[in-house]
């Protein structure tokens, strides 16, 4: 993960410390995702946010169905998340009550 922001008025702000993560997305459907650090305690209380299910591309926009997590309220839920893709890094945002969710995730050398 290259960085994760949150925009709440038009002002930018990181989530927290040592924040690091990996996604997964596999050509048949498949996205995984896991992401840990010193989160800010207004946006969560665990230090790991992770889910696994199915995915979607339609145009710019990538539709997970959430069939694994460690958050309750997102299992069994459709969640939207707009794409842009540049060079190797892949920004994934999303509206969210505590605001736009913006992680941006760089491609790995394999």
């Amino acid at each position: 993960m290259a960085d994760y922001q949150i925009e709440t008025n038009g002002e930018h702000r990181s989530v927290g410390e040592a924040i690091t993560g990996r996604l997964l997305l596999t050509a048949d459907g498949i996205i995984s995702v896991v992401i840990t650090g010193r989160f800010d305690a207004s946006l969560s209380q665990r230090d790991t946010i992770a889910y696994f299910g199915r995915y979607e591309l339609r145009d710019a926009e990538l539709w997970a169905t959430i069939e694994v997590s460690n958050v309750p309220r997102h299992l069994e839920t459709r969640q939207l998340r707009h794409c842009a893709l540049r060079a190797d890094q892949l920004t994934l945002t999303s509206d969210q009550p505590t605001g736009r969710h913006i992680v941006r995730w760089q491609r790995l050398a394999v």
